[in-house]
């Protein structure tokens, strides 16, 4: 509902106060919370578009309608989050809801807006978002099923996976053996996965989503112990060192990329455009040389035109939280954790392990210990 009489003040703290602030002004002044503006702008597209992301989920919580579309050109609260730039708003604005296929006055959707401006990130957090309520439907059985695909209690672990973005597969290992639910129920998992390939490609018509969730399938199976390895479990820490083992002369990870191309090939879907162009783009290139399958990847998946792998981190390819290796300045890591994962193969070429052979990353290559 419009209304020119909105208080001033209570956008003001709506936009640039805590959530606290905003939480002790909506009790002190109680109002409908899908109130808006004389251009039809809601409270939650007031904090969508700055960017605040614990006030659009304590209005949310109060009521507001993340699909509102009364603003006097159409807008949602998703395209005010896209305009922002703020993946978290997207994030939670989806969670809660949003529909991102909606459109303003001018036919574009969120994702388009986002794109239209360059916040690449926010376009692809809402094009290759997985909803919570399309997962849950597998965690219960259906029809002359007994049991589920899924355990429920493993529901929020995999939400959280098949909605990350970054597809590295050092990234996605970790993610899995941070979440040891998703280890032990590996085989369930990688059979909804493999089933979400096919729905995503065949009733959904979406083949980015398809690749995507095949990529983290890849993934997972690496995880899951062959009956001829006589073995039950997998040591996960195992497998990620033995995707960064780099080429002795450069340090090129060629098992990474084996896998990567290995991959890739194996969609099920041949008669893919998406299939046929990742393809083409990883068959005129050497393995070794650049472009890197993984950056092929970013380019045709993602459209990340300027993806770089080398000023990320080395090991999980986050570009978030990453400093130079101070031993050499030539690579980068998030974290010791991931510093240490790389150490076997950085340390042959890092300038402080050549000083001192008996250096360790701890000493020698610090980046992220901010020493």
């Amino acid at each position: 509902m419009a209304d020119s009489n909105v208080s001033p003040d209570l956008i003001k703290v709506i936009q640039e106060g805590s959530v606290e602030e905003v939480r002790s002004q909506l009790s002190k002044n109680p109002v409908n919370v899908n109130i808006a503006d004389q251009d039809g702008m809601t409270l939650l597209m007031h904090a969508a578009y700055k960017g605040r992301a614990d006030t659009c989920k304590l209005l949310l919580a109060r009521g507001a309608d993340a699909n509102a579309d009364i603003h006097k050109h159409e807008y949602t609260a998703l395209m005010f989050a896209a305009l922002s730039g703020s993946t978290a708003v997207t994030r939670v604005l989806l969670e809660a809801g949003a529909k991102p296929h909606k459109v303003n006055n001018i036919g574009r959707d969120a994702g388009q807006l986002a794109a239209f401006i360059g916040n690449s990130a926010v376009g692809i957090a809402i094009n290759f978002y997985y909803h919570r309520s399309d997962l849950d439907y597998y965690s219960v059985p259906h029809g002359v099923e007994t049991q589920p695909r899924i355990p429920p209690y493993i529901v929020p672990a995999l939400y959280d996976l098949l909605n990350e973005l970054n597809i590295h597969p050092v990234n996605i290992l970790l993610a899995l053996q941070a979440n040891a639910e998703l280890l032990r129920e590996s085989s369930k998992v990688l059979s909804l996965i493999n089933l979400l390939v096919e729905k995503q490609f065949k009733e959904d018509r979406n083949e980015l989503l398809s690749m995507k969730f095949h990529l983290t399938g890849s993934v997972l199976a690496l995880t899951i112990a062959k009956p001829s390895e006589g073995t039950s479990a997998v040591n996960v820490e195992s497998v990620i060192k033995g995707l960064l083992k780099g080429r002795d002369e450069d340090g090129f990870p060629v098992n990474m990329e084996l896998f990567l191309r290995k991959s890739i090939r194996e969609y099920p879907y041949h008669h893919s455009v998406l299939f046929n162009q990742l393809v083409k783009a990883i068959a005129g290139v050497e393995v070794g040389d650049v472009p890197s399958s993984l950056r092929q990847l970013h380019h045709i998946l993602f459209s990340l035109q300027r993806y770089d792998e080398f000023t990320r981190c080395i090991t999980c390819g986050t570009d978030a939280n990453v400093r130079k290796c101070t031993g050499c300045a030539k690579v980068f890591y998030c974290g010791k954790r991931c510093q240490a994962l790389h150490w076997s193969t950085h340390k042959k070429r890092c300038g402080s392990a050549a000083k001192s052979k008996s250096a360790t990353p701890s000493k020698a290559s610090s980046a992220a210990s901010g020493s």
